[in-house]
């Protein structure tokens, strides 16, 4: 889990579990976190095969949502 617990404003729901598959890759929520390249070795081991691409999602977080949350997957 990402150790940052606050921002300016109030408490943040952080959350590595929000990512998204897609054609080759996978898109994992960073935080500007250290535990933020954990949660990419943990998912290059879960996805072998898959590239890990780190996006910060904090601005998403703020809102209510995550990139799974904010996506709809597409069939190939």
């Amino acid at each position: 889990a990402p150790t940052i617990l606050r921002d300016e404003e109030d408490f943040v729901d952080y959350s590595y579990i929000n990512h998204y598959i897609v054609n080759g890759a996978v898109i994992l929520c960073s935080f500007n976190d250290p535990n933020d390249a954990v949660a990419k070795a943990i998912l290059e081991k879960a996805y072998p095969g898959r590239e890990i691409v780190l996006v910060d999602a904090t601005q998403i977080f703020a809102r209510g949502g995550g990139i799974h949350c904010i996506t709809q997957q597409q069939p190939a």
